[in-house]
């Protein structure tokens, strides 16, 4: 072995060693002056499974591992700060949160569209992706331009696009448009997005289960809305995560008032498409990504999730509004509008006419180069569409 390849070999077990929660919290609180990263003890259970999952599991480079360490000890770093915030201003919890309309439907279905779209009227209150990343101290629209953050984010995405190039012709990302709740769910280490990004098996069973709690990760989401949201409210909030499928019990708990848009496609087109995102995303963290293995992961979760969504759907089904992946492509704004007459929302020609300058200056996401070659995976359309049947049945995809 070359000295160079026994170097880069001791760094990463050295690298490998240092993922623990102790390791982790230790590097954050120096950082930041703060001694809470476990205020509670499911955060830090979370993330020990997690960290295990991550060194045993998921083959990371040791490249892979730096932007990993860094993300997490991040991620803690952004916790504690969020609960200062709220110990300091005691008025956040207190304050009262626009009514949240949350977007969800499984990778691929138009949520990311949708979702967009709807951050377009004036009205409404879309956190934007440099907000959810770096959510403390609470955001002031006064100081947008010359908030530090907003560059943060930016050179965040400059790396992400220099890591997965091909992340952003799947999933386009700016730092000043809305993006996914997982950013803050991060900040208690549970989120289905990890079992996306990483290989961790143990992990996803362990977030998977049926009797997983997750009212306590909602609450803390909650509170950073409002901290989001103090200084800039709107008179409702668009929010968007695929993962809230598996969860809707703890988030309608949480959110008693909120309204659910539920995106529905075709599975034998979501999860071809759902597969190569997630192989890009995992790709720059690790050398052992295969496709057949992520089929199989993703034909196996996205059942189950949708199967947990209908459940609460039949405990609740009028906080639901169901959307059509084919009419919000077809025919865009009618399908918009449609959606605002179920949420009993007063349609304007402003919003109208924002919605339609956004999609003259964005590419349509039906454009994304994506390749529905199931047999690549080792399945059949007829073979998958076995798992999704009771889906398809109900919602006639």
């Amino acid at each position: 072995m070359s000295t160079t390849g026994s170097a880069q070999n001791s760094v990463r077990r050295w690298l490998l060693e240092q993922l623990t929660p102790e390791s982790l919290a230790h590097t954050a609180e120096r950082i930041t002056g703060l001694s809470d990263a476990y205020t509670e003890d499911r955060p830090r259970e979370a993330l020990e499974v997690l960290a295990r999952s991550l060194r045993e599991e998921a083959g990371l480079t040791t490249s892979g591992l730096l932007t990993l360490r860094a993300h997490l000890i991040g991620t803690l770093m952004t916790r504690m700060r969020v609960q200062r915030d709220l110990r300091t201003l005691p008025e956040i919890s207190s304050a009262p949160l626009p009514r949240p309309v949350f977007i969800v439907g499984v990778l691929r279905t138009g949520t990311t569209l949708l979702h967009h779209l709807l951050a377009q009227d004036p009205r409404a209150r879309a956190p934007a992706l440099w907000e959810l990343m770096f959510p403390s101290p609470p955001p002031d629209p006064r100081a947008h331009e010359t908030d530090t953050r907003v560059r943060w984010t930016d050179e965040y995405l400059a790396e992400t696009f220099r890591r997965m190039p091909d992340l952003f012709a799947l999933h386009p990302m700016e730092s000043d448009a809305p993006d996914e709740c997982q950013w803050l769910m991060r900040n208690s280490f549970q989120t289905g997005n990890y079992a996306f990004t990483y290989r961790v098996p143990t992990y996803g069973r362990w977030i998977g289960r049926a009797d997983h709690d997750m009212v306590p990760v909602y609450r803390f989401y909650r509170a950073q809305l409002q901290l989001l949201t103090w200084r800039s409210r709107g008179e409702w909030i668009v929010l968007k995560d695929p993962f809230h499928l598996s969860h809707l019990d703890a988030l309608l708990s949480v959110f008693p008032n909120a309204r659910i848009l539920q995106t529905h496609r075709d599975p034998a087109k979501v999860v071809p498409s759902a597969v190569r995102i997630c192989a890009a995303v995992r790709s720059a963290y690790s050398d052992a990504v295969a496709l057949p293995e992520i089929a199989q992961l993703w034909i196996e979760v996205l059942p189950a999730m949708l199967d947990r969504a209908q459940a609460t759907r039949e405990r609740a089904p009028d906080r639901f509004v169901d959307v059509y992946y084919d009419a919000l492509m077809s025919d865009t704004m009618r399908e918009v509008r449609r959606i605002y007459e179920a949420l009993e929302v007063e349609w304007s020609l402003e919003t109208e006419r924002r919605m339609l300058r956004w999609l003259e200056n964005h590419p349509s996401p039906k454009r994304a180069p994506v390749h529905h070659d199931l047999e690549a995976f080792g399945w059949t359309r007829e073979r998958l569409l076995e798992r999704f049947a009771a889906y398809c049945k109900r919602f006639a995809v």
